[in-house]
């Protein structure tokens, strides 16, 4: 079997267990599946039934009183199950990450911007703080935000943790995992064509933000990172959920690659619907060799 042959993750019989005073609760008891190379799966089932539990099983992120008591977790053939917290911290953030539900998870508003994105660099790569600091610097810039280091302290002292920031940064992240470092890019094959896709799922609302209180200039400056994902030949699609009657953002609209790539939603129901149109549309690019 060849590299490519091999599946992303699969899951045998996991266990993930709760014990508490009350008893044993089998959050996740017997999961089994398999995510082949180049595919999406998706867990659904009601809040409660463990799907985020499963998935923080998959990371080795489940705190106590819960644990992982049995089955495999097979990353890419390696049982992640059987490997050391330091090899586990090795693999996060760098082949496999998460997503967390909460956007505003994505930092830690207790530390600077800076600090959180030099440390993911380090965490996995062999460079300086001044090259890992040049690298966060450069990132940041693509967001419309200075690559004067003096600047950019400057910016970052007078944030609060409140705003809209995280979903520029959410934005800009998920390109660097596609296409540069600190984050190792997807493998692909030299005999196959790739279309690379984000879809960018949101509210919509720029409402807020750490250092503009102006919208126009919030969107300008999210626009910009919207542009270069574009100039780098990836096709963004842009979904708002708008269910509380504000209005359709512009900025979301002129975000998608062209204009049958945003989607306006008014119930939560359609997020399903949508993500099956969007997953339509995209199986059309396979070609047959």
């Amino acid at each position: 079997m060849s590299y490519m042959d091999v599946p992303t993750l699969v899951l045998r019989n996991l266990q993930t267990r709760f014990h508490t005073r009350d008893g044993v609760l089998p959050v996740v008891d017997g999961v089994s599946f398999t995510l082949a190379r180049g595919k999406v799966l998706g867990l659904v089932g009601e809040s409660g039934s463990g799907k985020s539990v499963t998935g923080f099983s998959i990371m080795g992120l489940v705190d106590p009183p819960g644990r992982v008591e049995g089955g495999q977790v097979l990353f890419q053939g390696r049982d992640l199950l059987q490997l050391s917290n330091a090899e586990r911290r090795a693999l996060r953030g760098d082949r496999i990450a998460m997503i967390f539900q909460d956007p505003m998870a994505t930092l830690n508003p207790v530390l600077r911007v800076d600090t959180q994105m030099i440390e993911t660099v380090q965490a996995h790569r062999s460079v300086s703080t001044a090259a890992a600091r040049q690298q966060a610097a450069d990132t940041l810039a693509l967001m419309g935000l200075s690559n004067d280091w003096t600047k950019l302290n400057s910016k970052i002292d007078g944030m609060t943790p409140v705003g809209n920031t995280n979903q520029a940064i959410g934005l800009q992240v998920g390109w660097q995992t596609l296409t540069a470092s600190p984050f190792t890019v997807p493998a692909v094959d030299p005999d196959y064509k790739y279309q690379t896709v984000i879809i960018l799922l949101t509210d919509g609302l720029n409402t807020e933000d750490r250092w503009y209180t102006s919208q126009s200039s919030i969107d300008t400056r999210q626009q910009k990172t919207c542009d270069n994902i574009k100039a780098a030949s990836i096709t963004l699609y842009t979904v708002q959920v708008n269910t509380g009657g504000d209005a359709t953002s512009t900025m979301l609209q002129n975000c998608a690659s062209d204009s049958s790539k945003f989607f306006l939603l008014t119930t939560a129901g359609q997020i399903v619907t949508t993500f099956g149109q969007i997953g339509t549309s995209l199986s059309k690019l396979r070609l047959a060799m």
